[in-house]
């Protein structure tokens, strides 16, 4: 019996960051809100042969259409639940799963074409990413913001969690980067709201041989109400902080350049005053310090003491954390990056 096409491995990472996949999620997210049933379009993959010998043609025009250039479509990577499944076709490579799948394992993206869900896909990518890409594509799966191709950004809700991805590995410890995907998230954290939050927390919970601090007892966006006795200070009844370590009441914010307006830089003053007095020690991150290897290093080196780390000066960590610093601020133009 024919099954939907299952998109996996790059070519459903692919998908992921088209404003197509971005837009229909929040639709369907919003059916699921309303009880009701999602419609997904259709491409032309007729339901007399769903296989992907007959559609290549049909998929490779539909992704096409969604934004993904073609020279990245020269192979439509797919996932069969067994080997003996795998069709022979020339411009399409099949991966067995090793069991059925079901559909906790797989999405809708058009009339019978699926892709595979966040979580396996996160697995699958530890096979073909480098680690780095790896934590950071962690953070943005289980953040508020995809990455697209063209190097923007674009809000929609979190595609998963930590607790859904470690999860969904113990189920399946035996598949192909699985033991490469958990290392990995152990340095991701939910809830990243934009790429400079994911940045600045991959200084802190990277390990030391990447550049960062291997401090994992983080957590994002934590939100602070104020208390009655501290309302006259604060306009605000509470506060999010980007980055928060609750054992020693630290908190690090990213300041971008849409922090530069008069009132913006007055509300912020007024937050950082406020939090002090209520004992919290405040680090603030600018695209400036991401800019220059040294500006950072020596806003890094006060975190870490406020962290109560022991401070690593080893001239070896410092290439190690310029390399980060590259990697993370990648997609900035090459004037902003030094």
């Amino acid at each position: 019996m024919d099954i939907p096409i299952v998109l996996a491995y790059k070519t459903a990472w692919l998908v992921q960051h088209t404003t197509y996949f971005c837009e229909l999620q929040q639709k369907i997210l919003a059916a699921d809100a309303n009880m009701t049933e999602p419609n997904v379009p259709s491409i032309g993959i007729s339901s007399y042969s769903i296989t992907p010998h007959s559609n290549a043609d049909t998929i490779r025009n539909a992704l096409t259409a969604w934004g993904i250039p073609q020279d990245q479509l020269e192979q439509i990577h797919i996932l069969v639940s067994f080997a003996w499944e795998r069709p022979r076709q020339k411009f399409v490579t099949p991966h067995a799963f090793g069991r059925l799948l079901t559909s906790e394992n797989v999405l809708p993206i058009a009339e019978h074409l699926l892709i595979v869900a966040p979580e396996v896909c996160f697995a699958e990518a530890a096979t073909w990413m480098s680690e780095l890409e790896l934590i950071e594509y962690g953070f943005e799966l289980c953040g508020d913001y995809s990455i697209l191709l063209d190097g923007t950004s674009f809000e929609r809700p979190a595609l998963t969690t930590c607790a859904k991805i470690s999860k969904w590995l113990d189920a399946h410890s035996n598949i192909p980067g699985s033991k490469r995907a958990r290392k990995a998230l152990r340095c991701v954290k939910d809830k990243s709201r934009s790429p400079m939050e994911t940045a600045s927390c991959m200084l802190i919970t990277c390990p030391r041989r990447l550049g960062g601090f291997q401090y994992r007892n983080v957590e994002l966006n934590h939100r602070i109400d104020i208390p009655t006795g501290f309302s006259r200070y604060s306009s605000s009844p509470y506060y999010e902080l980007d980055i928060y370590a609750p054992r020693t009441n630290v908190g690090i914010e990213y300041d971008g350049s849409d922090h530069d307006e008069g009132e913006r830089r007055g509300h912020d003053a007024e937050r950082l005053s406020t939090l002090a007095l209520m004992g919290y020690t405040m680090h603030v991150l600018t695209k400036a310090q991401f800019s220059n290897q040294l500006s950072l290093h020596r806003a890094c080196n006060a975190i870490s003491a406020s962290l109560r780390l022991k401070p690593c000066t080893s001239a070896q960590f410092q290439k190690n954390q310029n390399e980060l610093r590259r990697f993370v601020t990648r997609r900035w133009t090459s004037s902003e990056s030094k």
